[in-house]
């Protein structure tokens, strides 16, 4: 719930905070139902499906977001199907820009509500996507909305940038910075309260290997690769194996097959993997149980035995690649899916490491050295390197002063993303709410899953808030001069 705030009467901030209450009154089951709209389409991106550049589900995503809207009032551009545009014109032409996205993770399994149905249950939305991020970007729609309903035409252009492609690639930031001009400043709306002024940089590859053990006849696990993967399966030829595998894995379910063969699968908990905390990884689970059954040997012992000793924590032991420092704590490492193909093997692998670390061509190295000695090799390498910003610009106090007027942060302090966003691609972004930080206290109370993970869910109060303090600031962001917001020179 928002803190009472006092204003300065005649004052835009007095008139947004003053009519704040009554108009969410007004709008709050249109919020809602245009969220469950957006959470309804099954926006996972298909490079290149029906010609448009993330495929069919972020384009009729895309084109709903543009023509809600579009009914709010807003003026609209759809950016080439990359991304799209909800514009509030200001005084000035220059533009501070929000960043969201649309494009979700695939759904996964474990789900107790269907996940794409947008089930509205106890004031939370329920839906793959519903928190990351479709219900930050209605939230900066609406904030253009309250503005525009109440009247206020904030000195800086604001638009809202819809974006296709940040769960795989960020194709649509680069696209539209390659094409437009971007906004001078931007508030990346995939993120927490107060603000966040830094990421962890990111490093990605495929690691694969030949399996020649004729009785291993598949091994598969995960939905996505930024996802803990939630099930893993195992298919075995004849039955022989099955007894001390069960032992070893005592919840797992067992199907035999017309053909002699029997499949094991082991169960998990899904979670992004740059926020391990409280997953299970079904596919280490489920390798560990084939190497201590003894079902296994020689050259596929070894090289089972490297996937559950490579995933057998979150923070680099496995690989020796452990690291952490004060801004951004510790790196985190995670396999999301593993595939078997004509007795290849490709297992995902996705690394969040430090802001400081010394020397992220070392960790290249070692994950190369600890790989290669059980017999896997590394493909498909990809980097994006972390950032940086001091958290002391002026600027940036002021978006930190201004939500903690508005909402009770506790101890929370500005902080480095250890997931990746859109901060990281676009120039002069910073990541600010519209969620409050994750902790223990306010986990043990959430009665949804978050994202990337079964019954991913938003708090609507969450939201509704957010369009306040965002509004507010946007307000606040006018008495900053081009020069101050940008630091340039004239």
């Amino acid at each position: 719930m928002l803190k009472k705030v006092t204003t300065q009467p005649g004052t835009a901030e007095h008139i947004l905070v003053e009519s704040f209450a009554a108009w969410l009154e007004e709008n709050r089951q249109a919020f809602t139902e245009d969220l469950v709209r957006l959470v309804r389409i099954r926006s996972v991106g298909a490079p290149g499906e029906g010609g448009y550049p993330f495929g069919i589900g972020c384009a009729r995503c895309l084109e709903a977001a543009l023509d809600i809207a579009e009914r709010l009032g807003l003026r609209v551009e759809n950016n080439e199907y990359y991304c799209g545009s909800a514009i509030l014109d200001g005084e000035c032409k220059e533009e501070i820009g929000i960043v969201g996205h649309l494009d979700v993770v695939t759904e996964g399994n474990g789900w107790h509500w269907p996940p794409f149905e947008g089930t509205v249950i106890d004031g939370h939305v329920i839906g793959r996507g519903a928190s990351d991020d479709k219900g930050a970007v209605v939230m900066a729609l609406y904030a253009l909305k309250y503005l525009k309903d109440q009247g206020i035409k904030p000195k800086w252009t604001i638009r809202v940038l819809m974006g296709c492609n940040e769960e795989s690639g960020m194709e649509d930031v680069l696209y539209y910075k390659t094409h437009y001009t971007p906004p001078m400043l931007s508030l990346c709306c995939d993120t927490g309260f107060p603000f966040h002024y830094g990421e962890k940089g990111r490093y990605t590859a495929k690691l694969r290997t030949v399996l020649n053990d004729s009785d291993v006849c598949d091994l598969s696990g995960g939905t996505s690769p930024g996802t803990i993967a939630d099930e893993a399966h195992i298919v075995l030829k004849g039955t022989a194996a099955e007894k001390a595998l069960s032992a070893q894995l005592p919840d797992a379910t067992v199907t035999q097959s017309p053909n002699g063969c029997v499949t094991v699968t082991a169960t998990g908990r899904a979670g992004h993997t740059a926020f391990p905390e409280g997953t299970v990884n079904a596919i280490q689970k489920l390798a560990k149980a084939v190497c201590d059954s003894g079902i296994v040997c020689g050259e596929t012992r070894t090289k089972l035995g490297f996937l559950a000793d490579a995933f057998a924590d979150y923070y680099g032991a496995g690989l020796n690649i452990a690291f952490e420092d004060e801004p951004s704590g510790k790196l985190t490492h995670a396999g999301g899916m593993l595939r078997m193909e004509n007795g290849r093997l490709e297992q995902t692998l996705n690394i969040r490491y430090p802001v400081t670390m010394p020397d992220a061509e070392a960790l290249r190295r070692r994950i190369h050295q600890a790989c290669e000695t059980a017999g896997w090799q590394v493909c498909d390498e990809s980097e994006n390197k972390p950032f940086y910003i001091s958290r002391d610009l002026p600027v940036l106090r002021l978006l930190d002063s201004s939500c903690r007027e508005f909402l009770d942060l506790g101890d929370d302090v500005p902080f480095v993303m250890r997931g990746g966003t859109h901060c990281g691609k676009f120039p002069n972004t910073v990541g600010y709410g519209p969620y409050l930080q994750s902790t223990p206290e306010r986990e043990a109370k959430k009665k949804f899953g978050g994202a990337h993970g079964a019954d991913e869910a938003v708090r609507l109060d969450e939201l509704f808030d957010a369009v306040c303090v965002y509004a507010v600031t946007l307000v606040r962001l006018g008495s900053f001069s081009k020069q101050e917001i940008t630091g340039e020179t004239e």
